[in-house]
């Protein structure tokens, strides 16, 4: 039995130090700076039918070009030329492009598309600050937006209709960092800080 046990023993340490030299030493893996050598691409995002790659080139909030490549044809860069930075932007269905464009001190909504040479201001009220926050197959003309407006009794979620302007204030996002909304708009459910460090998500119950 014990030389049955120093035999296995043995063949273990042999199977061991096989695969430590099979090992490739770590002076010959490859680079990460070639892996991800295109440092200029900054809040890459997906359109919603997979074709289509947006991101900027400054990561400081200044740059006003949004690019975009095509997987139809990835060597050919296009870009679309807002008329102030562009503070953030949300694919949505049917090729459409909802962006935030801050100009000074203010900043708009708008509305175009990658084949639009023109961008439609929103007309909203005035506002600091707006999150992009949900959209849905089921409207593809609609958005939700969590806005802080400069009228504190205005500020709220709505849902905002990209074709008339329309708002439909829906809830708060009060000290939730995230909500979560079904195909209607509907809040499901969300996640907020709690008292133990973490965050806690909450799922909403009807009755």
């Amino acid at each position: 039995m014990k030389h049955f046990l120093f035999s296995l023993l043995c063949l273990v340490f042999l199977a061991s130090a096989k695969a430590q030299k099979s090992d490739p030493p770590l002076d010959n893996l490859m680079p990460r700076e070639l892996i991800f050598k295109d440092k200029d691409k900054n809040r890459i995002t997906l359109s919603k039918d997979g074709e289509t790659i947006f991101y900027q080139k400054k990561a400081d909030g200044s740059d006003s070009t949004l690019y975009f490549i095509s997987g139809k044809s990835p060597l050919a860069e296009r870009s679309k030329r807002f008329d102030g930075a562009l503070s953030n932007w949300m694919p949505v269905h049917q090729n459409g492009l909802v962006v935030v464009v801050r100009q000074d001190t203010n900043q708009y909504i708008g509305f175009t598309s990658t084949p639009a040479a023109s961008v439609r201001k929103l007309d909203v009220f005035p506002f600091r600050q707006v999150q992009l926050l949900n959209i849905s197959a089921r409207f593809p003309n609609k958005i939700v937006v969590n806005l802080e407006a400069r009228n504190p009794e205005q500020s709220g979620i709505y849902i905002l209709d990209l074709l008339s302007s329309n708002l439909k204030r829906i809830g708060q996002m009060e000290d939730f960092g995230e909500l979560f909304f079904d195909e209607n708009f509907t809040i499901i459910a969300g996640w907020r800080p709690n008292e133990l460090g973490g965050n806690s998500l909450l799922r909403r119950v009807e009755g």
